[in-house]
């Protein structure tokens, strides 16, 4: 694979990278992208409803451990993933097995599928398929329980409390739509 890597770096030498090298630590769009992807990820978890959820019903000594925890295996995970594919994605440019990759099927994010097709063919392409089911799955959960309990204790809970909480609900409705179209005719 390092030789593979050495070969594609003169082929084509990444600019930016030191050397032009495809397997170095010292790229100025690496550390951009690190940056932007730390400071992109911190507002993910600020604004997401679902983090705020679990940690309010954790205990605080798990709290902590379980989010260090999860993070290091966030990280952890898809950078594995996404550098060993990428580059034997780049490695085997020119393996017969390897699909011809345009600029278009690289922003697509096409080259992990291709170079575990490559490497192990029908299963790899299925494996990625897996892969790629199970994570939008496991999102489309989280973000469903989170809107689901937003709409709970936000919405449903205060209208319960609203309805139920006078004898005269109606009159306070009636009161709260007519300010609303006095102040609408206004404007």
């Amino acid at each position: 694979m390092h030789e593979l890597l050495t070969a594609a770096a003169l082929e084509s030498p990444v600019p930016g990278n030191a050397g032009g090298s495809y397997v170095t630590m010292r790229s100025k769009n690496g550390l951009i992208f690190g940056v932007i992807n730390i400071i992109g990820n911190f507002a993910t978890v600020f604004q997401d409803q679902a983090y705020w959820q679990r940690a309010i019903a954790s205990r605080p000594g798990t709290t902590v451990k379980a989010y260090l925890i999860g993070g290091i295996a966030w990280f952890a995970i898809p950078f594995t993933l996404a550098t060993t594919l990428g580059l034997s994605a780049v490695a085997l440019r020119n393996d017969p097995d390897m699909h011809e990759l345009t600029p278009a099927d690289v922003s697509a994010g096409l080259p992990a599928a291709a170079a575990s097709s490559a490497l192990l063919g029908e299963g790899g392409a299925a494996a990625m398929l897996v892969l790629l089911f199970l994570a939008v799955t496991s999102a489309t959960s989280a973000e469903l329980i989170a809107v689901s309990s937003l709409l709970t204790y936000d919405v449903y809970k205060v209208c319960k409390a609203c309805l139920l909480g006078s004898a005269k609900w109606s009159d306070r409705l009636y009161r709260n739509t007519s300010i609303l179209m006095q102040a609408r005719r206004r404007f």
